[in-house]
């Protein structure tokens, strides 16, 4: 991730909240070449949507030359929080909310790696719709539902729920309970975890 400098973008851009992006521009920029031609100028919106190789939004990106020519680009986001005088280069920039097309200054957040995945949503991938919850097979073949969580200081805490025991139904129930449970134990402490990333309050089978 790019080193960002507070004094490198406060004469290009500033924080509005009325723009879609967030920023906009603050300074003058010509094309330069035959056809020159004004490419921003104070007031415009900055920025552009940004999209991963399957199509899918990433974020606002932002772009710039620098007295040498080269044109480096920039998640918004980080820009913003830069401009704000947060410690952008000190942790992740988290949107709170989970959409990271937010770029409002009290959508965003300077976090720890742990704390952002403590603010992930459900992978639509997910086999169960369930963070932290998994299937497993021991070495003779018993087959269990595997509830997983990390402590205050990260380390992997496991409980398994045997299938062949419980069956299949509650054996899935049961591990998800544990999760809720812990997890609310955990925040009580000052974990971070946050609804958007258990998703689990919505599941009525936490309260049979």
């Amino acid at each position: 991730m790019k080193h960002l400098d507070k004094n490198e973008f406060e004469n290009l851009f500033y924080y509005d909240k009325t723009s879609p992006s967030g920023l906009k521009w603050n300074t003058t920029i010509y094309s330069g070449g035959v056809n020159e031609r004004c490419m921003a100028y104070p007031g415009k919106i900055a920025g552009s949507i940004s999209r991963r190789k399957d199509g899918s939004v990433r974020c606002w990106t932002v772009s710039k030359t620098d007295i040498e020519g080269k044109r480096s680009s920039y998640q918004v986001h980080r820009v913003i929080a830069c401009l704000q005088g947060l410690a952008v280069n000190a942790g992740i920039v988290d949107h709170i909310d989970g959409n990271t097309l937010n770029n409002n200054i009290k959508n965003i957040r300077i976090v720890t790696h742990v704390l952002n995945s403590r603010n992930c949503k459900v992978r639509n991938n997910s086999p169960y719709g369930v963070q932290g919850i998994c299937f497993h097979t021991n070495k003779v073949g018993n087959q269990y539902f595997k509830s997983k969580v990390r402590s205050l200081i990260g380390d992997e805490m496991n409980k398994y729920f045997s299938i062949d025991k419980l069956g299949l139904m509650v054996a899935f129930r049961d591990a998800v309970k544990f999760r809720h449970s812990a997890i609310i134990n955990l925040n009580e402490n000052g974990a971070g975890y946050t609804d958007r990333h258990s998703g689990l309050s919505q599941f009525k089978i936490i309260k049979e």
